[in-house]
């Protein structure tokens, strides 16, 4: 539940205060199942699963490189908190 919450929230902040008081180390995610339609949302309107595909990281996030054979499937970031 919490991860939907996570992913899905609005601000970078509601997504912080989920993954601080759980202790989340990190975050994956699998893009191509995460990037909007872009007929459904402006980028103001963007979740923070799909900011995060998007490239735009938060000060609090640091992203992983992963080996060649993953980088193009997935994306990591650790938490920094």
């Amino acid at each position: 539940m919490d991860n939907h919450a996570v992913m899905t929230a609005e601000t970078d902040e509601q997504a912080f205060e989920i993954l601080r008081s759980r202790q989340i180390d990190c975050v994956l995610l699998w893009p191509q199942k995460a990037k909007p339609d872009a007929k459904e949302q402006s980028k103001e309107d963007l979740t923070f699963s799909h900011r995060l595909c998007e490239g735009q990281i938060t000060p609090w996030l640091k992203k992983v490189k992963l080996p060649e054979n993953m980088a193009d499937g997935f994306l990591v970031f650790e938490t920094d908190f």
